[in-house]
């Protein structure tokens, strides 16, 4: 059966990586209605938008929650695709996944694929060492099918049923990057709700994308603030143990495991990666604290 697909690109304030993306599509030959939804109301969103004649609407309300949100009231077709601004896909990748659109049993909700990090400025070894070559949602999966339970699609490109999304009221408002400030989560809460509605999530991973890798992640201070992010996200999700038993597993567990993994097996790890495995946990540990014991009056 034909199923209809939109490409829904939520961007704030990066018309440049937009501009390539939008060419990407172009490049590979697309013909699905691609929409943009802009964060900031941008006038040379807009222009780059009328270049490359794909549909805009400007969301206000910051948020890329929200502007996945608006992405969903706007969409008329049965499947939406959620890309990143900062990716570009390769000659087959939207074929790829209108195949599998196409051949989806109706208890299939969302289907995804993996990227690979390209670069603009040549990354610290430490950093390209630590990120590999890309992102998959599950590295023992070889062949299309159903993720496991623990195992999540990437937001990047995340492929959702339209009617499948609609019926768990969308994204958390709460979840997600806000402009420019780092946060996490929010495609992770909606696949744990499309669980637990009875529906399934699939991973394909023919369908690859090209995804940046930021020069603001090559220090260790955003890495560590990376961390304490996902940390607040899945204290937002509901899937973080006690804040004590946390730090217990941190003191206790996961900072001498590390400590051993150097001194005896990496010490050719460089001083950064070395401070980020003994302290990463700790700083996701603390963003799963809740506010009140922080002094912050934030959910």
């Amino acid at each position: 059966m034909n199923q209809s697909l939109l490409i829904c690109i939520c961007t704030y304030r990066r018309e440049e990586l937009l501009a390539q993306c939008l060419q990407s599509l172009r490049s590979a030959g697309n013909v699905c209605r691609v929409l943009v939804v802009d964060n900031a109301d941008s006038g040379a969103c807009r222009e780059i938008c009328r270049q490359y004649e794909v549909d805009y609407v400007a969301e206000k309300d910051l948020g890329l929650s929200k502007a996945r949100n608006r992405g969903l009231q706007e969409c008329q077709e049965d499947w939406i695709l959620y890309l990143d601004d900062d990716a570009t896909v390769r000659k087959q990748t939207i074929e790829y996944l209108k195949k599998r659109v196409n051949t989806a049993v109706v208890s299939i909700a969302a289907i995804g694929g993996r990227y690979e990090h390209y670069y603009r400025k040549t990354p610290p070894a430490w950093i390209k060492q630590m990120a590999g070559v890309g992102n998959s949602p599950d590295d023992g999966m070889s062949d299309y099918g159903p993720l496991p339970a623990d195992s999540y699609l990437s937001g990047g490109i995340f492929c959702v049923r339209l009617s499948a999304l609609l019926a768990v009221d969308g994204f958390r408002s709460r979840m997600g990057m806000q402009g420019s400030k780092m946060a996490y989560g929010e495609e992770d809460d909606v696949q744990d709700r499309l669980r637990t509605a009875g529906y399934t999530i699939a991973y394909a991973p023919e369908v690859v994308i090209d995804h940046l890798y930021h020069e603001r992640k090559f220090s260790l201070a955003t890495q560590l603030r990376m961390r304490y992010a996902y940390g607040i996200a899945n204290r937002r999700r509901g899937t973080t143990r006690s804040w004590l038993a946390g730090l217990c597993a941190c003191l206790f567990y996961r900072f001498p495991y590390h400590l051993g993994r150097w001194l005896i097996k990496h010490r050719d790890w460089a001083w950064q990666r070395v401070l980020l495995e003994l302290f990463g946990p700790l700083a996701y540990w603390w963003g799963t604290v809740p506010p009140v014991f922080k002094g912050d009056d934030r959910g």
